[in-house]
C-alpha cells in the first residue's frame, strides 16, 4: 500500500491518495480542491482512481469530487446522511451556484 498526502484547497485540507503498489488501483480521500494537482499526482504514478471518499460532507472536503469524478469515472463514497443531504434539490442548487 502506498499513501500520499497533499494539502489542498483554500482551507489547507489534507487529501490522501491511497493506492495498491501491485495494481495501481487508488482511492482519493477528501479531495477538497486543487483537482489538477491531484490528477497530476495520479498520472505521475500511473494510478487508476476507483473511489473518491469523503470523510464528511463539509464543502472544503468534497469540492473536488465533481471534477475528479468527471476526469476519472470514480465512484463517490460518503456516509449515508451526507449522501442524503447532498441529494436534496435545494442543496444541489445552492452548491451548483458555488460551482461545486
Amino acid at each position: 500500500m502506498r499513501i500520499q498526502q497533499l494539502t489542498v484547497g483554500m482551507m489547507g485540507v489534507c487529501c490522501y491518495i491511497v493506492s495498491c503498489e501491485e495494481t495501481n488501483r487508488a482511492a482519493i480521500i477528501d479531495p477538497g480542491g486543487d483537482e489538477e494537482r491531484i490528477l497530476s499526482t495520479c498520472r505521475q504514478n500511473d494510478l487508476q482512481v476507483e473511489y473518491l471518499i469523503a470523510t464528511h460532507g463539509h464543502p472544503d472536503h468534497v469540492c473536488g469530487n465533481g471534477p475528479l469524478k468527471e476526469a476519472t469515472g470514480a465512484a463517490i463514497v460518503m456516509h449515508r446522511a451526507d449522501a442524503e443531504f447532498f441529494g436534496r434539490a435545494d442543496i444541489k442548487g445552492f452548491f451548483s451556484q458555488l460551482g461545486l
